[in-house]
């Protein structure tokens, strides 16, 4: 990773008058890589919530041991809870690393521990206009080409007001940008490791199986195909046949 691409995303954040430590964490290989992967979370979660009156607009209003705390960075390298643990632990089935991505929460003002859905009227918040402005500089500014949003409640916010604050919808500034997306649930959630209703994967095998799409993944699907062909492996042939239709709907 570049220091130039570092400080830029300090820049941006500084820009919009957010807290640095609040940062995107970039890895540092991220700009090596043919496919660059986002992340994007939630929140960080706090006990004692700060307004959004003091938190937006003034980059001095966490205390020093509040910015040690909230380090972005450091809490994604430090690797303390399940959300960086279980995705650390995906990435090392899909031959990355946390040193290949990027990763940035879409709520910049860390949020109370009973979760973004028992706050009131977020959604006409000043929390959903900063989130916007992130994602879409952020992304602009990262250029990755794949985008893992790990929220259901921030892929809905992004297909309900990305055009209120910009000129297109979400879908249509991904096109533009030239990157692809899809949302999964939360790691630290139960549907993690489990299939919502309707669907064939959990959210950690479309996590994984989005990671690993492209000519690739087909090659190597290809070649065990033809392998459990020979050995006339029943079990096995519908095992890829559901990870070729995975390929498919990706």
């Amino acid at each position: 990773m570049s220091l130039d691409l570092l400080s830029r995303v300090d820049n941006l954040w500084k820009e919009l008058k957010i807290p640095v430590c609040m940062a995107a964490y970039v890895g540092q290989k991220y700009e090596e890589q043919d496919e660059r992967i986002l992340v994007i979370g939630e929140s960080m979660y706090v006990t004692d919530e700060i307004s959004p009156e003091q938190f937006y607009g003034n980059e001095n209003v966490l205390s020093i041991g509040q910015q040690q705390l909230f380090n972005y960075r450091t809490v994604v390298m430090m690797r303390t809870g399940s959300f960086s643990r279980n995705i650390e632990r995906s990435l090392k089935k899909t031959g990355y690393s946390m040193d290949d991505i990027a990763m940035f929460n879409f709520f910049q003002r860390p949020m109370s521990m009973h979760g973004i859905s028992n706050h009131k009227n977020v959604d006409a918040s000043v929390d959903i206009e900063m989130g916007m402005k992130i994602c879409h500089k952020a992304i602009e500014l990262l250029r990755p080409t794949k985008v893992i949003i790990m929220s259901r409640k921030i892929m809905a916010l992004l297909d309900s007001f990305h055009s209120r604050y910009f000129s297109d919808e979400f879908w249509f500034f991904a096109e533009k940008t030239n990157f692809k997306y899809i949302w999964v649930s939360h790691p630290s959630s139960l549907h993690w490791n489990r299939c919502q209703p309707g669907q064939l994967y959990s959210s950690r095998e479309r996590f994984e199986h989005f990671i690993m799409h492209g000519q690739e993944r087909f090659r190597l699907l290809s070649v065990q195909f033809e392998s459990a062909v020979g050995r006339r492996d029943l079990d096995e042939l519908i095992r890829l046949a559901k990870d070729f239709q995975a390929e498919v709907d990706f």
